[in-house]
């Protein structure tokens, strides 16, 4: 059959030795007494596969006690204590049996069963009062063995027993998986079997192997959370009338047994085939609440006056229930979300409250839904309420399938929704389509509310300065740097920002208009020398001409940040050029670059010197330019020579702004 499945699982197979060896043996006998920890180095290097991706992720030191240190299990192993065991794979030559006070838990390992056609009845058993924890785990059967025998019985029954599987634990093997009196819950994990890839060569019937264990589950309460039931069994010869083993496998709940299921694949069906329908049955005393499951598509007849139900209440009294999830965005005028609108739910064309079955028909979900969304019945957190994103999902109960309503359901999927936030309301309607509408699509729908309020605060802009102190030279050009943020939730535009010398609003020695500002910008100001030495304060004022509504008086009153400045005289120097050279010529017309460096007495250089560059004859200035020298005293400049200019001799004069500094001239 072709499905998905796992990756094969490859180990070497080891049995015990006989009796008065008193050892571990290979499966040809050619090796034994005081062979075992070679077996388990030569077992640890044959693993491939999906074990082999267990181990890889394993730790290499153990949590807890585990009483198996090495990794071959031989003969019947009896828990009665906590064994915690973590990073194997062990090979099991025997039965397990989990008895009262005793648990097994598995981490980043599992149990692989050497069965072979002599040894058939080794199991796996949890037993009254204990239980079996696979933490990305697995639980199959090897492949790899003479005459292999891939079906394994594994049992949870008795009072007090559980099983669970979590973070990708895996069973899979054919055999049978039945529970009686237990409690059940999965938890992102997968029951399936193995492929017909890795059962070629193995000499079984493959139809009788390629499957998942058959689920029979009584008095036991199970948990699926996002999980997967595959590979439900299938006997493809059955049509023949030729069928050998169960014509064909279903997943059963009896003698008052709950199955609660959410967001699970579970591999059930619509075919009409013999041998190849499967489904989920539930008898008189039992139920089953399906929260957006669902099913194997592949084998729908093309006419669905073919098809066959999928899921079967055998006898009156026993459900199946139906809910979807209602994903609801509440926005306000603007589109901005909504949080904490709360949301209730009518069965329209009534006006009775959506109602849950798995909790007494009662207006809000069960503590297990509940806590499966990470929500709370009333409050803040409250299921029904929308989160900072103005999103709520909300499940809704829409078809219930008995006896009386087989092949369909009795659906009732459409409801209206009143959002609510403080004073004010809005409708919304979702309609779910009836069963067998069943796919992912079916069972979530979205839904957007807007409300007539408008909850978007405005902007509400702040400004800090890049740095609080800076010491700058005077009558010298300097940039500052405005770090402006907008703690609003509406992008603010045409913004200005300014800077103001001693906080004098008639000072403004810098300015920057026309920013948008969404969330935060790194604005420059390019500020123009001062004249005046020693201390000053140099205010950044965003919004200076309050042309921006910020909500009031407390959103206005953060936007203004103060920079502490030192103005000190520039120090002596001398300006160097070195390009153009002496003597270069240079086409009329054209631009000529000049370089050169503005240095102190003591050849450091001079950063944030304003330069004036001239093209003389003689006296006279033919044209100019200006510069600035960077923080090491470079300058790079340039001078466009007139068109008119005729054949001679010129000069090009670097000249500082500061008299402390010497100009240049290079002819």
């Amino acid at each position: 059959m072709a499905r998905a499945t796992c990756p094969p699982v490859v180990v070497l197979r080891m049995r015990s030795a006989d009796s008065t060896s008193g050892g571990l043996g290979l499966s040809s006998r050619s090796e034994r007494n005081g062979k075992a920890v070679t077996c388990l180095i030569i077992w640890s290097v044959a693993l491939g596969g999906l074990f082999a991706a267990f181990v890889a992720l394993s730790p290499a030191a153990r949590a807890g006690t585990c009483d198996q240190v090495s990794g071959v299990i031989t003969g019947d192993w009896t828990i009665t204590t906590a064994q915690v065991c973590t990073g194997i794979v062990y090979s099991v030559d025997g039965s397990i049996n989990i008895n009262s006070g005793g648990s097994l838990t598995l981490v980043n390992g599992g149990l692989s069963f050497s069965k072979d056609t002599s040894h058939e009845g080794y199991a796996l058993n949890v037993n009254a009062g204990g239980e079996l924890v696979l933490d990305h785990s697995i639980v199959t059967t090897q492949t790899d063995a003479i005459n292999p025998y891939l079906k394994l019985a594994f049992t949870v029954s008795g009072a007090g027993s559980h099983f669970a599987m979590k973070n990708g634990a895996i069973v899979k093997f054919p055999g049978w998986f039945n529970a009686t009196g237990a409690t059940i819950d999965i938890t992102g994990s997968q029951i399936t079997g193995f492929s017909s890839t890795e059962l070629f060569g193995l000499g079984v019937y493959q139809d009788d192997n390629d499957d998942s264990p058959l689920i029979s589950w009584a008095s036991t309460t199970a948990s699926l959370y996002g999980s997967r039931i595959e590979r439900i069994y299938e006997n493809a010869s059955a049509s023949s009338g030729n069928a050998t083993g169960p014509i064909e496998g279903n997943v059963g709940l009896t003698a008052t047994s709950n199955l609660f299921a959410y967001d699970t694949y579970i591999g059930v069906d619509f075919s009409n085939v013999l041998g190849l329908h499967n489904t989920l049955r539930v008898d008189g005393t039992s139920n089953a609440y399906l929260y957006n499951v669902t099913i194997d598509r592949t084998q729908d007849p093309v006419l669905k006056s073919s098809w066959q139900p999928a899921y079967v209440p055998q006898a009156a009294g026993g459900n199946v229930f139906l809910l979807r999830w209602l994903r609801a965005s509440v926005v306000d005028s603007t589109g901005f979300p909504v949080s904490g609108a709360t949301i209730w739910s009518t069965l329209s064309p009534s006006t009775t409250t959506a109602q849950y079955p798995d909790n007494g028909l009662s207006a809000t979900p069960s503590a297990r839904t509940l806590s499966y969304l990470g929500k709370a019945a009333s409050g803040a957190n409250a299921w029904n309420r929308t989160d900072a994103n103005g999103l709520a999902r909300i499940p809704l109960y829409t078809d219930l399938i008995t006896t009386a309503s087989l092949p369909n359901a009795e659906s009732f999927g459409n409801y209206q929704l009143t959002v609510a936030f403080g004073a004010t309301t809005g409708p919304g309607g979702v309609s779910f389509d009836p069963y067998p509408a069943i796919t992912a699509d079916d069972n979530t729908k979205q839904v957007s509310v807007s409300l007539p309020i408008q909850v978007r605060t405005g902007p509400d802009l702040t400004v800090q300065p890049g740095s609080a102190t800076m010491t700058v030279l005077q009558n010298q050009p300097f940039t500052a740097y405005a770090l402006i943020s907008n703690q609003g939730q509406t992008t603010a535009t045409a913004v200005s920002v300014g800077a103001y010398l001693d906080g004098n609003r008639a000072n403004e020695v810098a300015r920057v208009n026309g920013l948008t500002v969404v969330t935060s910008l790194n604005q420059t100001l390019n500020v123009a020398g001062i004249s005046a030495l020693g201390a000053h304060t140099l205010e950044l004022i965003v919004d200076p001409d309050n042309t921006i509504n910020e909500g009031g008086a407390a959103q206005e009153s953060n936007n203004f940040a103060n920079i502490t400045l030192t103005v000190q005289p520039p120090p002596a120097g001398f300006t160097a050029i070195l390009t153009p050279s002496s003597g270069q010529s240079v086409v009329s017309g054209n631009s000529l670059g000049v370089t050169g460096y503005v240095r102190d007495s003591g050849s450091n250089g001079i950063g944030g010197v304003v330069l004036n560059i001239e093209l003389r004859s003689g006296a006279t200035v033919l044209a100019t330019n200006s510069t600035m020298s960077a923080t090491d005293g470079f300058f790079i400049g340039s001078i466009t020579v007139p068109p008119t200019t005729q054949d001679g001799s010129y000069t090009i004069v670097v000249t500082p702004a500061t008299t402390l500094i010497q100009p240049d001239t290079r002819t």
